[in-house]
């Protein structure tokens, strides 16, 4: 099973940027241990900061061609962020992607993103509640 996982990147500030990045590869790192995944594409891999960015053609063509090899579209909404992770899921929704939304507790996410009755919607607190939610129930169900 191949995953897409997405997240706001270039919209966090240089400050939040190496933190932000740094935790969703975390999650990335945990997620492809799982059974039955065989990859997890995250765009923010790889990049030490903001000034590492490819292209935005480069980048579009990359996140793309990567997003309809996946099986599973998974957005992680930690702020309040104008991203490109919501473009995605845009795409993801209209290539019929199963699609999960992890969004932080404290905000809520784009109005039009809760108008997707197929989309699975956790509200996290920390870390440990993505990776524990993704085995116990988005992993089971893609694999039932």
């Amino acid at each position: 099973m191949k995953i897409f996982l997405s997240a706001p990147i270039s919209t966090s500030g240089i400050n939040n940027f190496e933190v932000n990045n740094a935790s969703i590869i975390n999650i990335k790192k945990q997620i492809i241990e799982l059974p039955f995944i065989d990859n997890v594409f995250y765009a923010g891999d790889g990049l030490a900061n903001q000034n590492d960015f490819d292209s935005p053609l480069s980048a579009f063509n990359e996140d793309i061609g990567e997003l309809l090899k996946a099986d599973i579209f998974v957005l992680i909404y930690p702020e309040k962020l104008p991203t490109s992770a919501i473009f995605e899921a845009g795409v993801a929704y209209q290539a019929n992607k199963k699609l999960v939304f992890y969004c932080n507790s404290k905000i809520r996410l784009p109005y039009l993103l809760y108008g997707i009755e197929s989309a699975y919607i956790m509200y996290y607190n920390n870390i440990e509640d993505i990776i524990n939610d993704f085995k116990n129930n988005v992993l089971k169900k893609a694999c039932t």
